[in-house]
């Protein structure tokens, strides 16, 4: 199962006063909130350049991080990392702790993402050491440092770091970074087999979500819940809860996300004997992945694109499948992941 990073801060603030650059922000987080994703890049991309026209560091290092997420999620890593480090520098200019912990985030984010797990916790932890972090960011930091430690397989501290967020976004009543936490602790009991922890947090994460308002996060949830569906053999609801949460990843248009929901379906349809579709959403998720330059999803979907081959007697195929997956989780550090690919190709043989 994937962890879901937290890179974003509410999309209802701005730390700044109005002018015209930061009123151009505020209109790109209302395109943003629309799930006019598009516009959004567009305004952020005016708001920055309007920003370094001023001289306000401020704003312009808070367009050029927004742009950066938009970027990321919509495909073009390159790009998003890029404007990540441009935006950390100018927040490096302004005397704002918050601005500088977020843009610290936000690369750390994308480094994770893009598999460079030893770059992003350095970036997580200059964020933490910054002074007067607040609870908020604190928890979205604990939680992304706790995703680390869950592909690495360092599930007592995964879950150690994932407390320590949900005790900082409770105190500070963040009903979209609760969902999140509550997402990813349900991920990991699913991975040790406490299914009704799973359920539970998987069920208090959806409630989290939809009280945020938050169409991606929610979907996620749904996604996520799937695949436990799927291991407890209810493969009719899980491909309910798939096929939703593909459809709310069209509308926001996150390649990443609809990479990881076809992946998703495809061992669904694999499980429901669909194997022309089944194999037609692995090769998706690949490419989709491979696009996104996102590699822990690409190494899950070649691992489940093998499963598919093998059950299919295609075996050759299958083990070359699996060799790119255990290649992929070896850059990882994911010793778990890749310990589970050498058995599948062991057991080929």
């Amino acid at each position: 199962m994937i962890d879901r990073f937290d890179s974003t801060e509410s999309m209802a603030t701005a730390p700044w006063k109005a002018e015209p650059a930061s009123a151009m922000v505020e209109d790109g987080l209302l395109l943003l909130a629309a799930g006019r994703f598009e516009r959004a890049s567009e305004q952020f991309a005016r708001a920055a350049t309007a920003a370094h026209d001023e001289g306000n560091a401020a704003v312009e290092a808070d367009a050029l991080r927004r742009l950066a997420e938009l970027r990321f999620r919509a495909g073009y890593p390159g790009d998003a990392r890029s404007l990540a480090e441009r935006s950390r520098n100018c927040a490096l200019r302004t005397n704002q702790s918050r601005l500088r912990v977020e843009t610290s985030n936000t690369i750390g984010c994308i480094q994770l993402e893009m598999g460079d797990l030893e770059h992003a916790t350095e970036s997580f932890l200059d964020a933490l050491a910054i002074d007067g972090i607040p609870d908020d960011l604190a928890g979205r930091i604990e939680q992304n440092l706790g995703i680390v430690a869950s592909i690495q397989g360092r599930w007592d501290d995964a879950e150690a770091h994932y407390r320590r967020a949900l005790s900082c976004l409770a105190r500070h009543e963040d009903a979209a970074g609760l969902a999140m936490v509550h997402h990813n602790l349900a991920m990991i009991a699913s991975d040790r087999g406490h299914t009704d922890t799973a359920h539970q947090h998987f069920g208090e994460g959806l409630a989290a979500a939809e009280r945020a308002g938050d169409g991606r996060l929610t979907g996620l949830c749904h996604l996520n819940r799937a695949e436990l569906l799927h291991a407890e053999g209810a493969f009719d609801r899980a491909l309910d809860d798939a096929t939703g949460a593909y459809a709310v990843f069209l509308q926001t248009g996150t390649l990443v996300d609809l990479a990881g929901a076809c992946r998703i379906l495809g061992r669904i349809h694999a499980s429901l004997n669909r194997f022309d579709s089944a194999e037609s959403f692995l090769k998706a998720a690949v490419a989709m992945a491979d696009r996104s330059q996102t590699p822990l999803t690409d190494g899950e979907a070649r691992r489940e694109l093998g499963d598919l081959l093998a059950a299919t007697s295609r075996l050759a195929e299958a083990k070359a499948s699996y060799e790119a997956a255990g290649s992929v989780f070896a850059r990882l550090s994911a010793s778990h992941d890749v310990a589970d690919v050498a058995r599948r190709i062991a057991e080929l043989d």
